[in-house]
């Protein structure tokens, strides 16, 4: 009886702990996206009740997306009318919808982890705990009402600005995005909390170092330093106790959020690209922008969305960098002194911090500030291969006579270094063209001969099976891709050496007939092609020949099989 009502007590939500996340829950509780119930002292699961609420309003937001495609009519010329934009938004809803349905099925792990978070402060003995907590709450019921504020206001322009008319189906279709948001603010909210915690697990341990060094020496060498020696024991037993509890807090954190970051980071990806890619095709087709505030409501959007991400991002390093110096300190420590409770109790402290894992997302990527550099080369590059495939001949032609003059331009200069990079390229990566041309062979071979046995003996699952043909599927796309673009630089060069033999048929003297006579002599003496060690060229032939060779082999190990 004494167990159980001593394990009631540890399970009690203290008021200044619960008001912390009280705007956060009641926003996500609006949303159909509460996972846990902080209600008389006691966090528990939501209702089932509330589990119809969550079904009904993402229903209605599904229909509501819906709606608004068929019956709301968008501004003329609007970049929202664009088809990218549809499909990036139905892949938004999808992403939420899977977040909606994986917190339905958590059942108690959302309630489990706010009472561990509360016991951190119980470990640690934080008197500085309830201000602290008086202060974030606050500050959450100060960022809940301008987020609220900030929807309202970005739905009414919204409707206003990009439909003809009203369109009662907008209040809904932007549900996702919001979603998404209040998630995010949860994340920066945990992690910052958090992070309060261990920067005064720091500060006692600073305080630790800077003691003389006669105080921290063993309790059975100096009589006079036992209350001393007590007391530090105390504060060691809280410190360790307290970083025990922030590991298993951030484990669970991992594996309860860890699908809501990296459904953000997508969705924030796709977004972008989107818009990369709206633009460029408006910039192409010269589309007139008579309403300029879609676009200008869409790069807003974009904005808030990379704020929020950065948010979590910052605070996910500053959790990082604490306890990176909680461990220089504790190493300070243990080299500080040879023989003490100090010594002993950094030693097992260290053991916790190297316990504890970084901020790892599927093992993909660690949340931190590299994050957003990271996605901003990716967009960068993204968008250099969009302008690549989206600019035509004529619009190179035109950039082309803009920015040069042919008479003086050292185009065959060009040519020239173009070939050589191709050449100490095609010497770098040869070996390793061949050794990945060999593994998509023998590995599909060795894949299709495993299928066969394993039919044959009916022990193959369907999970072998797609993992065997993902893996080739791969390799033969890869294959296929490479193929593709040399094939295409090939068929570019030959366009060039005909456009200079043209060009000698035209002029018969002059600076154009001198460049064009030097191009077709690089072109003739070092042709441009792509030889693994002059056994085969990787280009459209070489991709039929190879296809056509796995097949013969797998035709052939299929007759040794069934005859």
């Amino acid at each position: 009886m004494d167990f159980q009502l001593e394990k009631l007590s540890a399970d009690l939500i203290d008021e200044d702990f619960a008001k912390v996340f009280y705007g956060l829950h009641f926003q996500q509780g609006i949303m159909g996206r509460l996972n846990v119930n902080i209600k008389y002292g006691f966090a528990t699961a939501p209702p089932k009740l509330y589990f119809f609420y969550a079904i009904a309003i993402w229903t209605t937001a599904i229909l509501s997306l819906i709606g608004g495609s068929l019956q709301c009519e968008m501004a003329e010329n609007s970049i929202l009318i664009n088809f990218y934009f549809k499909i990036g938004h139905v892949l938004n809803v999808f992403l939420v919808m899977k977040s909606v349905v994986r917190d339905m099925l958590q059942g108690n792990s959302g309630s489990e982890f706010y009472v561990k978070l509360q016991k951190i402060d119980r470990d640690l003995d934080y008197k500085d705990g309830k201000e602290i907590n008086t202060n974030l709450a606050k500050l959450d019921v100060y960022l809940t009402i301008c987020r609220i504020t900030g929807a309202v206001i970005f739905v009414t322009v919204f409707n206003v600005y990009c439909f003809k008319s009203f369109c009662p189906f907008a209040i809904f279709a932007l549900w996702p995005e919001l979603s998404n948001i209040s998630d995010t603010v949860v994340v920066t909210f945990v992690i910052y909390f958090v992070s309060i915690r261990v920067s005064y697990i720091n500060k006692t341990l600073e305080a630790i170092k800077d003691k003389n060094r006669n105080e921290m020496k063993s309790c059975g060498t100096i009589l006079l330093c036992v209350r001393s020696c007590s007391s530090d024991e105390i504060i060691w037993n809280r410190l360790l106790n307290g970083m025990k509890s922030i590991s298993t807090v951030m484990a669970d954190f991992i594996d309860l959020f860890q699908y809501q970051i990296f459904s953000y980071t997508c969705q924030l990806m796709i977004w972008i690209m989107i818009t990369i890619q709206c633009s460029i095709l408006t910039i192409k087709n010269q589309l007139p922008l008579h309403n300029i505030m879609p676009s200008v409501l869409v790069c807003a959007g974009m904005i808030v969305f990379k704020a929020y991400f950065l948010a979590v991002c910052i605070t996910a390093n500053l959790f990082t960098n604490k306890l990176e110096k909680a461990r220089k300190i504790c190493v300070d420590i243990r080299h500080k002194f040879e023989d003490s409770i100090s010594r002993h109790n950094a030693k097992r402290m260290l053991l916790l911090l190297e316990a504890m894992s970084d901020l790892s997302i599927y093992d993909i990527y660690t949340l931190g500030i590299r994050v957003p550099v990271k996605l901003t080369a990716i967009m960068a590059t993204y968008t250099i291969v969009l302008l690549q495939f989206a600019l035509d001949m004529k619009v190179l032609r035109f950039v082309a006579s803009r920015t040069h003059d042919f008479d003086s331009s050292e185009t065959d200069v060009y040519l020239k270094h173009i070939f050589d990079e191709l050449f100490r390229f095609q010497n770098l990566y040869r070996f390793q063209i061949l050794l990945f041309c060999f593994k998509f062979v023998i590995s599909t071979l060795l894949s299709f001969e495993y299928g066969l046995l394993a039919l044959q003996n009916n022990i193959l699952t369907w999970l072998e099976y797609t993992i065997l043909l993902t893996i080739t599927s791969v390799d033969l796309l890869t294959i296929i891709i490479i193929c593709v673009r040399t094939e295409a630089f090939s068929r570019e060069i030959k366009k060039t050496k005909y456009l200079c033999t043209t060009v000698l048929s035209l002029y018969y003297g002059g600076p154009l007939r001198q460049k064009a006579m030097k191009m077709l002599k690089i072109i003739i003496e070092r042709p441009p092609r792509f030889s693994v060690y002059d056994m085969w060229h990787m280009d459209a032939a070489t991709m039929i020949n190879m296809i056509n060779l796995v097949t013969t082999l797998m035709v052939t190990l299929l007759q040794f099989a069934l005859l």
